[in-house]
């Protein structure tokens, strides 16, 4: 009970709260332990934030996001951690 308070009061604290969560690139070994992680997550966070989690193939993050927001090693026109880094820092 306890820490699923923590992580609700966490989760609400965010300043924007994701409509979608894609894991892209996943062998099938690193997703079955991640599928293992959130059915242990699951106990502790609500099922609709949950239902958000998706797996996903660079085709599917195509559709989803504008070539301009996808980093150019991904085939899109925007850039990478690197040049956002050097733009803040």
């Amino acid at each position: 009970q306890g820490n699923e308070k923590l992580i609700q009061s966490f989760y609400q604290a965010l300043p924007s709260r994701p409509q979608s969560i894609n894991i892209v690139g996943c062998s099938f070994l690193l997703r079955s332990f991640i599928n293992a992680s959130i059915k242990v997550a699951s106990l502790l966070i609500k099922q609709k934030m949950l239902a958000r989690i998706h797996f996903s193939d660079m085709e599917d993050v195509r559709k989803l996001f504008p070539e301009k927001s996808l980093p150019k090693y991904c085939g899109g026109n925007g850039g990478g951690i690197g040049e956002r880094a050097m733009e803040t820092g």
